[in-house]
């Protein structure tokens, strides 16, 4: 399981992968029937969770890395070019397709209100 957290509650890439691989482990055993499916209910809330998380980290890096580009004294036509693909390699997929995630993301952090 994760851990530690580090401040203030952010939790550290490497923190991720250990709770990714203790997650690999569920369904391995014989469980009680009950267990099973609060197992299976805590995971749905758990994959909505990551799927907004990674949203937010999409975004925060797609910002950081158009601030440091037009900080870099890229022509304005160029700045988030490349952004994509980047996030693109880390979803390990491809880049047409992490577009549209990317998009995605950007929208759901900045037009909607924040979730529960």
């Amino acid at each position: 399981m994760i851990e530690h957290q580090c401040e203030a509650g952010r939790v550290a890439a490497a923190d991720v992968a250990g709770f990714a691989t203790a997650l690999r482990t569920l369904g391995s055993g014989i469980e009680p029937a009950a267990e099973l499916v609060d197992q299976i209910r805590r995971l749905e809330e758990l994959k909505s969770a990551a799927a907004a998380a990674q949203a937010r980290v999409t975004a925060v890096f797609a910002a950081t890395q158009r601030s440091a580009q037009r900080a870099a004294g890229v022509p304005a036509t160029e700045v988030g070019k490349g952004v994509a693909a980047q996030v693109a390699l880390a979803r390990r997929d491809s880049p047409h397709r992490d577009g549209q995630h990317l998009g995605l993301a950007v929208a759901l952090t900045g037009e909607l209100p924040p979730g529960r």
